[in-house]
């Protein structure tokens, strides 16, 4: 199970845009003083993260998607927010 970032990613760079100005953002690593997103994953795409893990330990994931065809079957979800981020804190 994976959470569609780049499928996401065009409401994402909207919403950083116009936080940027309603919110009066000072330029930072995601974006420049003059508006342009410099995020280097931005820039490069951003890609679906896995938000499940081959663990004896956790969330199950849902019975209704715990099936052989999904490939859900034994798997948990990831409670960790890097898991749904990709990035590592």
């Amino acid at each position: 199970m994976y959470l569609k970032l780049d499928v996401i990613q065009p409401q994402t760079e909207e919403w950083i845009k116009q936080s940027w100005k309603t919110g009066k953002w000072s330029p930072n690593a995601v974006i420049n003083g003059d508006g342009a997103i410099i995020d280097p994953r931005l820039k490069g795409g951003l890609i679906p993260t896995p938000l499940t893990r081959d663990l004896t330990w956790g969330v199950p994931v849902p019975t209704e998607f715990q099936t052989e065809e999904q490939g859900m079957k034994g798997k948990v979800l990831c409670t960790y927010r890097s898991c749904a981020t990709g990035i590592s804190y």
